[in-house]
């Protein structure tokens, strides 16, 4: 693992990987694409099968759109103060100081999710989806030890 000295102005945004907002682009598409069949079935084929088909992957599509949303709305900051993370739901803000502990979980077939918690018990999760996790999980041991804290930087 490459070292690299940090400055102070150092700061860094992490977004999820280009798909996540790919997908979460051409899902309502296909909603809306999925209501109009339904529309139309109802009207002009008077199948009822074809009406539900299209009628539950209308409310799946529904159901992904605000599950994307959690992944693309997510921002990451890194910079000297702390962990800032945010998305629809959340705004947590961790620092360096404030960190209890750091645990990563792997499950094969899935990738695997690192976690960054506080004294307060407040819970960053990550999955390896984000875009430049290495570089994230760099960053975060660089700033640890330059915080000393060690203890957190070097255990696995």
């Amino acid at each position: 693992m490459e070292s690299y000295e940090m400055n102070e102005n150092s700061k860094k945004i992490y977004i999820y990987r280009k798909y996540m907002f790919i997908l979460a682009v051409i899902i309502p598409f296909v909603a809306v694409f999925s209501f109009f069949f339904v529309i139309f079935s109802v009207i002009y084929i008077h199948n009822i099968v074809v009406t539900i088909l299209f009628s539950i992957v209308t409310i799946e599509m529904i159901f992904m759109h605000f599950f994307y949303k959690r992944f693309t709305s997510m921002k990451l900051l890194v910079d000297e103060t702390g962990i800032h993370f945010r998305n629809v739901q959340k705004h947590v803000d961790i620092a360096y100081q404030d960190i209890q502990k750091v645990s990563s979980k792997r499950l094969s077939s899935f990738g695997g999710w690192i976690t960054v918690i506080s004294n307060t018990e407040e819970k960053i999760t990550l999955t390896v989806a984000m875009k430049d996790m290495g570089d994230f999980i760099r960053r975060l041991h660089e700033y640890l030890v330059l915080n000393e804290r060690e203890d957190l930087a070097n255990n696995p």
